[in-house]
């Protein structure tokens, strides 16, 4: 490790302070911008959200509710985050001019402007659903686990990385990331050794934030059916 912080024949390569005891990376430190995680090239594997004024001359007065939104992203443990609140995917009005709007299982759904920039993985029940105008999805490969870069992004060090690609907005309170800077996001990748393990117990966490999430929605449901029932299925 030189004076400047760097490893020894690697110029450019960046290095991170992930908060260990010596405030140095690890030496077998690596990263990788979020570009080369894309599941075959940036075009194909980018999605954007639509317009309002898109999804008026799309669907009328008839709005379909599966569209998620920036609230519909809510921050679980350790700063992963899933796709919440957003209802199922309806099939009508479908259309394959719909396509570059719609998630799919496992796609990274990041918000365009903030702080925070929230981070989000589709899971089974929102896949499909449109995105709105402000947040994108990234259908990733097999390298990293979505939920592994999700949580990432969503730490202090992950919010810090939008930090220094940020491009300033309208609203002085907020900022805002560009495709162009998404791409230029680096992910710090785990020891080779550990990697696995590392991502086995993100994937893991992601799965157990969902089934949490949805068996609190039964719950509600459950409660209000019988409180219906016991009104005489009038409803509030």
């Amino acid at each position: 490790m030189t004076k400047e912080g760097k490893l020894p024949g690697k110029k450019n390569r960046k290095t991170h302070n992930l908060g260990n005891s010596q405030n140095d990376p690890s030496p077998d430190y690596r990263s990788i911008p979020l570009e080369k995680l894309a599941a075959g090239s940036w075009s194909v594997s980018w999605k954007r959200g639509i317009y309002s004024y898109k999804l008026k001359e799309r669907f009328g007065l008839n709005v379909p509710e599966n569209i998620i939104k920036i609230e519909n992203l809510e921050i679980g443990n350790v700063g992963l985050i899933t796709v919440r609140k957003a209802a199922p995917r309806d099939q009508t009005n479908v259309t394959s001019d719909d396509n570059e709007f719609r998630v799919s299982k496992n796609d990274l759904v990041i918000a365009t402007y903030g702080p925070p920039f929230k981070c989000a993985v589709v899971d089974e029940w929102v896949d499909g659903c449109l995105l709105s105008e402000n947040l994108v999805a990234l259908s990733l490969n097999d390298t990293v686990p979505p939920a592994y870069v999700a949580a990432y992004l969503n730490s202090i060090w992950g919010q810090k990385e939008f930090d220094k690609n940020l491009t300033p907005y309208k609203d002085s309170r907020y900022s805002r990331i560009t495709e162009h800077n998404l791409k230029l996001l680096e992910i710090p990748l785990p020891p080779n050794k550990a990697a696995p393990s590392v991502y086995q117990w993100f994937e893991n966490l992601f799965q157990y934030e969902v089934t949490l999430h949805w068996e609190r929605e039964l719950h509600g449901r459950i409660a209000q059916a019988i409180f219906q029932r016991i009104g005489g299925g009038v409803s509030p």
